[in-house]
């Protein structure tokens, strides 16, 4: 799953090319979006959908476990939950996790900003070669940013 989070955005990136976008600019706009949406249905719709299933589906169980009805009312049980009241439960119970989630997610959006593994490689390269005054420009120069996928974290914390 880690691995296809990494190549999703080369993805989307090659998918925004087919649909005409020339500039880097423009590309970069069409996969936030795309990126944007996948997480919002990913992360929110579905987590946030299956959690509910699962709690009503915990609920008819006990109730049909208590012996107060049969499977064959199974549409009465349904009926009588009230599907806001479960979802609002439902997001009420997820919310430690999406508290967690962004907790854990910004401190590694705090390091990947830092660089410090890029700092740690280019200091590990200046030791053991001799730089030139080339490879010294090369080693300041600073790292490509990856402005979709920086910027689409941010903005799902702030969604969420």
């Amino acid at each position: 799953m880690g691995a296809f989070f990494i190549v999703l955005p080369q993805i989307l990136r090659i998918i925004s090319r087919y649909q005409g976008k020339a500039t880097k600019s423009s590309l970069d706009r069409a996969v936030l979006g795309k990126l944007y949406l996948f997480f919002l249905i990913n992360n929110i719709v579905m987590y946030t959908l299956s959690s509910t299933l699962v709690d009503l589906y915990g609920k008819i169980r006990a109730t049909i476990n208590a012996g107060n009805t049969d499977f064959k009312d199974l549409y009465k049980v349904v009926k009588e939950a009230d599907f806001l009241d479960e979802l609002a439960d439902s997001l009420i119970k997820v919310s430690s996790f999406w508290i967690n989630y962004i907790s854990l997610r910004g401190v590694g959006a705090i390091f990947d900003l830092a660089q410090i593994v890029s700092l740690i490689l280019i200091s590990i390269k200046k030791f053991f070669v001799q730089p030139t005054p080339r490879n010294i420009k090369e080693f300041s120069r600073p790292p490509d940013f990856d402005y979709p996928v920086y910027y689409n974290i941010h903005l799902f914390f702030f969604t969420v």
